[in-house]
Formats: structure tokens, sequence, C-alpha cells
């Protein structure tokens, strides 16, 4: 008895001895203002954001190496970055509840993005810090002065992939639920054995369903956008199978709205100059973060050689 209590006596001395020194053990990659940073939360982040090295031989133009190294380094350094901006959203006493993780787990499942493999603990992690340094932006994006009407129409003047076109089109639909029954009404159409307007008195659910609509032309889905593209007015589309429907259109004109397009410009340009201008703001939270915390590297426990980045 007195030997196993001598031992136990050795261990905790032993313990509270290494806690002391200061040195970090093996599973720690860095210090942030004091906090340790696992190499296990460096290791799922390479596991969502590097391919895994079997992967990279299958694949060609993959760095290897020397090269990977420094792929490896520049991941590293978002990654610390990354647990900066977390460390500050806990500073803001930033919170994210258990519903918002599962809606946002299971959206990325629903857009087929993510590492579907992953333990669900894991993808939870994830999206835990995903959701806080999203809300972190978006709380510095608030701090931001709205820009003024004079700035945003000088971005929109200089800004590429805004709005060129205030295309309009004028258009009758008439949905099926059969595509042979579709396929038959088009046939007849196009041998003037009836008309779209007759088609639509015998075959709409409802009176006026197939009636004139004028819809925007970047709202369309692609699909209707495409059978659409190179119709003439009066002309009718082939059926489209679309959301479990059958459809025909009929196109009834082209509309050019110039007002419209000159407001679509401006809003897409402000939202695009408030994106910016948020991210610029967040950009100067983290230089300020790296210059204000106590930031240590231990790179001698990363698995890999670490290249520092080159200055300038």
């Amino acid at each position: 008895m007195k030997r196993i209590l001598l031992l136990t006596l050795i261990l905790l001395v032993t313990a509270c001895g290494s806690r002391g020194t200061g040195v970090p053990g093996r599973d720690v990659v860095a210090t942030i203002n004091g906090e340790p940073v696992l190499r296990t939360e460096l290791d799922l982040y390479f596991r969502v954001n590097l391919l895994e090295p079997p992967e990279q031989e299958a694949m060609e133009g993959l760095p290897d190496g020397e090269e990977l190294d420094r792929v490896r380094s520049r991941l590293f350094d978002a990654f610390m970055e990354e647990r900066a901006l977390l460390g500050e959203a806990h500073r803001r006493e930033i919170q994210v509840s258990g519903e918002e993780i599962e809606a946002d787990i299971n959206l990325a499942r629903a857009e087929g993005h993510g590492v579907t493999d992953l333990a669900l603990s894991s993808r939870r992690r994830l999206a835990r810090t995903r959701l806080l340094i999203q809300k972190l932006q978006e709380e510095i994006t608030s701090e931001i002065a709205p820009p003024s009407e004079e700035e945003v129409t000088s971005f929109a003047a200089q800004a590429e992939g805004l709005p060129t076109e205030g295309k309009h089109v004028l258009v009758r639909v008439l949905p099926f639920d059969s595509a042979e029954l579709a396929r038959k009404v088009h046939s007849d159409i196009r041998r003037d054995r009836t008309s779209f307007a007759e088609a639509a008195r015998e075959y709409e659910d409802q009176p006026g369903q197939a009636s004139p609509q004028q819809i925007r032309w970047a709202r369309l889905p692609a699909p209707v956008r495409e059978v659409l593209k190179d119709l003439k007015p009066g002309e009718v589309s082939a059926p489209l199978d679309h959301n479990g429907l059958v459809y025909l259109f009929q196109l009834q004109a082209w509309l050019e709205d110039a007002d419209w397009l000159e407001r679509e410009r401006l809003r897409v340009a402000r939202d695009q100059l408030i994106r910016l201008n948020g991210l610029e703001a967040t950009f100067a939270l983290m230089r300020a973060l790296k210059e204000t915390s106590a930031i240590q590297l231990h790179t001698e426990h990363l698995g890999f050689r670490y290249v520092p980045e080159p200055e300038g």
C-alpha cells in the first residue's frame, strides 16, 4: 500500500512539474494569449482544406514534397488567423445555437458541400467555427457607416460583373402533368392543328392560368432561359421537364427596362461595396489581433517542415 501511495505522489509531482515548465505537449501547435491551439484542430482543418497524400498522388499538377510543405504552411497561417478571429468572437460573447449548427450542417449536406465522411462531432465543430466567424464578420460590417450614394455610383461605374441587361420577357406558360400529352400538344401546334391559345383554354387548370406574364430574364431558371433564348415572338418552345411538371412556353415579346437596369446595377454595387468594406475591416482586425495578441508557434509539433512566408 505504501509503494502504491508513493508512486501516486511521484506521478502527481511529475505532472505538476511538467505543467509548471511552460513547455507545451506535442499536441499543442501554438498558443494565443496563453490558450493552446491543438494539433487535432489543425488536422481537422487540413482534412477539410487539403487533399490527403494518396489523393494527391492520384492527381496531376498537385504539390508534393517541398512545395507541399509550403502549401501546408500557408494553410497553417490561415488556420491561425481563423483561431484569432474565433478568439475575438468569444471575447465579444457572440453565440451560436445548436439549432443554427444543425441547420448549417443540413444545408451543407443538401448543397453537396463539406466532407461528408467526418464524424458528426467534427462537423459540428466546423459548423460552429464557421458560424461564429460569420457572425463576427457581420457584426464588424454593421459597425461600418453605409456607403454614400456618391460612393455607390462611383463604384458602379468602375466595377465588373454588374447587371448589363434590363431584359424582361413576356411569356405564356402552360404546365402539364404528362410529358406525353405535352409532346402531343406541341406537335399539334407545330402542325397548325391547334394554337397555343386553344390549347391553353383546353388544358389550363383554371381560366387565365396561361395569361401573358412579364418576367425578369435574370430571374428565370437556367433551363427555362435555355428553351426561350432563341424563340421569336409567337413561337412555342419544346416541352421542358422541370420540377416535376412539363411546360410549354409561348414567347410574346422581348422587353427592355432601362430604369430597372439602373436600379439593379446600383443595388448590386451597393451590396458588393458593403461586402468589400466588411472584408477590409475584417483584415484590419486580423492585423490588429496579430499585433496585440501573444501568439507563439510550436512548428516542431506540426508534423511537416514549416516554411515562413517570404517578407514583402
